[in-house]
């Protein structure tokens, strides 16, 4: 019978098949490491950490591309400021997010991140809408012009809830101990967590 010389110990294809496994493993982490801040980034919050006086209540909604038809179905007709502004008929204007403030007065407000010409910021003045301006894109509808304060709030959402999928905002609560709550879509609508 012959001998197969078949290498058994010191045979160094073994180690280079598992630095092939580690690179890939490596390549692999990175891209998802990658694909994780990228989202992070794109669902920060992009409207200025700052909130109409006495705010008992804000929804940050900061909905992809693929969640605007469920949010729209879900809320869109709603009344968003005491004068009626919707969150329809402001979204061709919305670029990146849009956030719902009431105060412990009753007194609800509209933050929109995003471009309005000067043509509808007439007609919904019209209509009986006040509209500040507070960043370069971001804009504040109501009844009235507010005072506006640091949202403390804000700081303290986690940035790991956004990782979820189908993230599509934040809801805070303010009271002595503050809750925050996170939206998702799904296929019954928009779902509380």
């Amino acid at each position: 019978m012959e001998r197969l010389n078949i290498p058994l110990y010191g045979n160094h294809t073994t180690r280079r098949g598992r630095w092939a496994v580690w690179r890939w493993g490596v390549l692999v982490l990175f891209f998802c490491l990658l694909g994780g801040i990228t989202h992070l980034k794109v669902t920060q919050n992009s409207l200025p950490e700052i909130a109409p006086e006495h705010t008992a209540l804000m929804i940050h909604l900061r909905p992809s591309r693929a969640q605007w038809p469920t949010i729209l179905a879900a809320v869109g007709n709603e009344s968003l400021t005491n004068s009626g502004v919707t969150l329809n008929e402001l979204h061709p204007y919305i670029n990146k997010s849009v956030s719902f403030f009431l105060t412990s007065s009753g007194k609800r407000f509209v933050a929109i991140t995003g471009d309005i010409d000067e043509q509808t910021i007439t007609k919904l003045r019209a209509y009986g809408t006040s509209i500040q301006k507070i960043d370069d894109n971001a804009y504040l509808f109501g009844d009235q012009e507010t005072n506006l304060e640091a949202a403390p709030f804000t700081k303290s959402s986690s940035k790991l809830s956004r990782l979820l999928p189908k993230f599509a905002g934040n809801i805070a609560i303010l009271s002595k101990d503050p809750t925050i709550l996170t939206i998702r879509t799904n296929k019954k609508g928009l779902a509380i967590d």
